[in-house]
């Protein structure tokens, strides 16, 4: 699981960056998650006792989550269409594809929580979503593997390679 839309801190990276262009409203929702960002305390709270294991989202969806499957002995399925949506509104046509979900998947500053949950806790998160008015979305599973291994599907359940996973403290 996965709270609120990571990427849109890096999103207003790139883009002070100049490695993209963000039109209105996009710049400002972006430039604001950099910012500003808004550690999910509440959510935190809420989870006591549902969640099995919780991280924010500082070095990046998949770091993090690998963080998780590592602590835990266990390796990570994330689904491509499971990702939460990027805000809707225009789209720049300046933010390629691969920018957007390397932002997603490897960008940081989030600070949006990942969390696993097992399936009989599903209908509690949505009472949590609903009731702190936060978007809360089921990216994938736990699964059996190699500890700390995160793999990405595509819709016809083919892995993705993505070469950045997020921020490495040791490189």
């Amino acid at each position: 699981w996965v709270s609120g839309r990571p990427g849109l801190a890096a999103l207003g990276l790139a883009h002070l960056q100049g490695r993209t262009v963000l039109p209105d409203p996009w710049r400002r929702l972006c430039l604001a998650a950099l910012e500003k960002p808004r550690p999910r305390v509440e959510l935190g709270l809420a989870l006591r006792g549902i969640a099995s294991a919780a991280i924010d989202v500082s070095d990046g969806l998949l770091a993090d989550l690998g963080h998780i499957a590592e602590r835990s002995g266990l390796a990570a399925a994330v689904q491509l269409v499971q990702l939460p949506h990027l805000p809707k509104g225009p789209t720049p046509d300046s933010l390629p594809r691969a920018l957007a979900l390397d932002c997603q998947l490897a960008g940081g500053d989030d600070y949006e929580l990942c969390f696993t949950a097992p399936p009989a806790q599903h209908l509690a998160i949505g009472h949590i979503a609903a009731s702190l008015e936060l978007p809360l979305w089921c990216i994938g599973a736990m699964t059996s593997g190699p500890a700390g291994t995160v793999t990405v599907y595509d819709p016809d359940a083919n892995p993705v390679a993505f070469d950045r996973r997020g921020f490495d403290h040791f490189a």
